[in-house]
């Protein structure tokens, strides 16, 4: 044999066809790892695949949707108001109880850490803490939606969507437009004013086109005489159909006059806080009015029968120190238990960080 074949053999090529049976046999005389294979390997060449390129107009369609995205993403929209299918009910693993209530958002995802970490965290109780209540320098542009607007039972609150409506409602404070985005509602109210809770609170969420975010809310309080928000009238004049997570239907005609000289006059709380549910971004400014609406009976108790319970415990004063922070450092043998989870986890059960 010579050395051409000699090294066909080690480098696995063919030389020609004719000569295949031949340098097979060589391979396995040579090696005898190769002789234990009952089968052994057909010296054939793999053909080679051929890359199809993607089309021209998928291409531009791809393009053009990046562009998209870019464009409405820099100027403060989100995903779940860009993909129709985003805003629709999805099963959310947060809820108002247990290991998956407020004690338990920052464990259900990293995105949540702001939860447990953050120093602005909202709701709070609104005092003399953060400076009072006084008029603001607001003003309120909300269209009345004659013909109402969706409103959804997302599993968590009722919401009422109004973004991408014919007409834009917004506010604008310090100078800055902020576009309404939705509405919900909770029961009883986040925020406190002065230790006093309310029934119930309804809040404007709002954004800029740079991003930040504006929310406008208000507690309600029930009446003696059966008087009630007007606008609630409204929402809930379809609610029957909302009773479970995911369904959707039309309030009636959402009549804001009366709710933009509620903020525009009275005096507000201003206050940096976050969204009061996860991921918690902070960064978000709060105007709470002082004073609180109407709302009678009937009407709370058909919102209380939809959303339950679904309001977020009372955080810190802005700037202080996350109550989730302070109370993890002040668990007695905070290291052994830390190290019996971490056993428990990692050795089946064993208890071994335990006294």
């Amino acid at each position: 044999m010579g050395l051409k074949e000699l090294a066909a053999v080690y480098s696995g090529l063919d030389i020609d066809s004719d000569n295949t049976k031949s340098l097979k046999d060589t391979r396995v005389a040579l090696n005898p790892l190769v002789s234990m294979q009952p089968h052994a390997e057909k010296l054939t060449a793999t053909p080679a695949r051929r890359v199809v390129p993607p089309k021209p107009t998928t291409l531009i369609l791809s393009f053009l949707i990046f562009i998209y995205l870019t464009l409405h993403l820099a100027h403060g929209a989100s995903l779940r108001d860009l993909w129709p299918l985003s805003r629709s009910y999805r099963a959310s693993n947060f809820t108002y109880t247990g290991a998956t209530g407020p004690l338990g958002w920052a464990g259900l995802s990293k995105a949540n850490a702001a939860c447990s970490i953050s120093k602005l965290q909202s709701p709070i109780n609104l005092d003399a803490a953060v400076g009072g209540a006084h008029p603001r320098n607001i003003i309120i542009a909300f269209p009345d939606f004659n013909e109402g607007a969706e409103i959804e039972n997302t599993g968590q609150t009722l919401e009422v969507h109004v973004r991408g409506m014919a007409t834009t409602a917004t506010t604008h404070l310090d100078g800055k437009a902020y576009a309404l985005d939705r509405f919900h509602f909770h029961t009883p109210s986040e925020h406190r004013i002065e230790e006093e809770y309310f029934p119930m609170e309804v809040h404007f969420v709002h954004h800029a086109v740079d991003g930040t975010r504006l929310v406008l809310a208000t507690l309600f309080e029930l009446t003696t005489d059966n008087t009630t928000t007007e606008l609630l009238t409204a929402v809930t004049q379809n609610i029957s159909a909302l009773t479970a997570p995911g369904t959707r239907t039309r309030t009636g005609a959402l009549l804001f006059e009366p709710l933009a000289a509620h903020f525009q006059v009275g005096a507000l709380y201003r206050y940096t806080g976050s969204l009061t549910t996860p991921p918690c971004t902070d960064g978000v400014t709060w105007l709470v009015a002082s004073e609180p609406l109407t709302l009678n009976v009937p009407t709370f108790l058909a919102f209380k029968k939809v959303m339950r319970f679904n309001a977020r415990y009372t955080q810190n004063t802005p700037g202080q120190e996350n109550l989730l922070e302070m109370a993890a450092r002040q668990l007695p043998h905070r290291g052994r238990i830390w190290n019996w989870n971490w056993n428990r986890n990692m050795k089946g059960g064993s208890v071994l960080g335990l006294p």
